[in-house]
């Protein structure tokens, strides 16, 4: 069996064997679940399936992430399970099992279904629960029967995770309350909120008490001591991926490889630090006083604050003005980040190099690459587009602009159509006028980014010519 990470489900392209692929999506949220049965059961129901019709298993898992915000849409593996799929990665057609609907959304209904909907263009989609079938070619009828099946076993998910919620936060604002009036634990500890928020790397929860972490806490109160020292982020980082592997992530965050500069940012800023928590219940920031046990006095506190907010950072070159960076338009081919200016020590030259790998926030490598040879490729492109006639340079403007236009409003019809759905008061007919019109926007999608591929390698066809001369 494949296990496949959400980085390289996002960013990879790769040869699709002969033997059609099954993608499991597994996911939840509390550690509770974490150490219980809810892995083993939801990846037998996907290896059933995969043996039965001999499939080829590819595992996906979005631990700790809720559906009920969207979270694992946004940043975890079914986004970019989802993003694959546009960018053709995924074999159209594929299969997509999960135990249950919920395990994809528990959102509101609208974007319960449109999520649904924006998958049921690429894959077809089991529920090992009941082996109710989704799938890509359905009939009208077959579709009538998914949609209405989809939208009541969302609305229940969705009201579900609303009563868990205020059940929640009504939980978390006792404690709150009772912090207040001087409840604590016998050996002074407060009270740990864990059904809200997350608690700092720090501390250990795994009581119903907040103590002090057994191991992390002396590393935490290591590192305000090199910073009260001024000792650099950098060397800090270097120091803490030598010596300690990175703390668990909070949940609804991935774990982290290594200790990074971003890390270590956020935790000179952090009121924890003083033993402060601040959280958000229904919209308000509730600030709990000595909540966690502080690492650092109030005065060395701010002592820390005035050492990072006054510490002087000196660049080479500053004669030298970098366009690409100035414009904030230059990011990284391989991890996304952004990339930024140094002069090189020995030639003097500008060059750009990865911040997601300077800061080690990413497992991408420090490279780098000289700053004009970025900078008169984007000179030679303005000269052969910005400043070419107009004629030439708007010839592909108008089949661009007609393709977009028709492409939002076949959207808004899709809005209304999906709409007219939930209403209870759909036609027979929506279903297949729906399919209609996702059958143009995958035609009018097509015209469009060629028309752009059009309108970008004439602008390359001639650059080339003009860069090997």
């Amino acid at each position: 069996m494949k296990r496949l990470c959400s980085e390289e489900l996002a960013r990879m392209r790769f040869f699709m064997s002969k033997k059609p692929r099954l993608y499991s999506y597994i996911r939840w949220n509390t550690d509770k679940q974490s150490s219980g049965s809810t892995h083993a059961r939801q990846l037998k129901q996907a290896r059933d399936l995969a043996t039965e019709y001999d499939l080829e298993l590819v595992e996906m898992i979005d631990e700790g992430l809720s559906s009920f915000k969207g979270m694992n849409k946004e940043r975890g593996a079914l986004g970019d399970f989802l993003r694959a799929c546009e960018a053709g990665a995924i074999a159209k057609g594929s299969w997509l099992v999960v135990e249950n609907l919920d395990r994809l959304s528990r959102a509101k209904i609208e974007d319960s279904v449109r999520l649904l909907l924006d998958l049921l263009q690429y894959v077809n989609i089991i529920t090992g629960m009941d082996n109710q079938v989704y799938r890509l070619d359905a009939n009208p009828a077959e579709k009538m029967v998914s949609m209405v099946t989809s939208i009541m076993l969302f609305s229940r998910a969705n009201e579900e995770s609303e009563t868990k919620r205020k059940r929640t936060n009504a939980s978390a604002q006792i404690i709150i309350d009772e912090h207040r009036q001087g409840k604590r634990a016998p050996n002074g500890s407060a009270y740990a909120i864990k059904s809200v928020g997350s608690n700092v790397w720090w501390s250990d929860t795994t009581g119903n008490t907040v103590e002090k972490h057994p191991k992390y806490f002396e590393v935490a109160q290591k590192v305000a001591e090199m910073m009260l020292q001024n000792i650099g982020n950098y060397r800090i980082v270097t120091f803490l991926n030598e010596n300690y592997p990175p703390p668990k992530a909070p949940k609804q965050k991935r774990d982290k490889e290594r200790w990074s500069v971003n890390m270590i940012n956020k935790f000179a800023s952090s009121r924890a630090l003083i033993g402060e928590k601040s959280l958000k219940i229904d919209d308000v920031t509730e600030v709990i006083p000595d909540y966690y046990w502080p690492v650092l006095t109030e005065e060395q506190f701010y002592k820390l604050r005035h050492i990072k907010e006054n510490k002087k950072v000196t660049t080479r070159g500053e004669s030298n003005l970098s366009l690409v960076s100035g414009l904030g338009i230059a990011k990284c081919g391989h991890c996304g980040s952004s990339m930024t200016k140094y002069t090189h020590r020995r030639t003097g030259r500008l060059r750009y190099q990865c911040l997601g790998g300077q800061t080690q926030t990413t497992s991408c490598k420090a490279w780098s690459v000289y700053a004009s040879l970025l900078e008169d490729t984007l000179v030679w492109m303005c000269a052969h587009k910005v400043w070419l006639p107009e004629e030439e340079r708007n010839r592909y403007e108008e089949p661009i602009a007609i393709r977009s236009q028709m492409l939002s409003d076949i959207e808004t019809k899709l809005d209304n159509a999906s709409a007219l759905a939930m209403s209870g008061n759909a036609p027979a007919t929506l279903l297949r006028d729906m399919h209609a019109l996702e059958a143009q926007k995958i035609e009018i999608v097509k015209e469009l980014d060629e028309f752009k591929l059009r309108d970008a390698g004439s602008v390359i066809e001639e650059y080339s010519d003009d860069w090997l001369m």
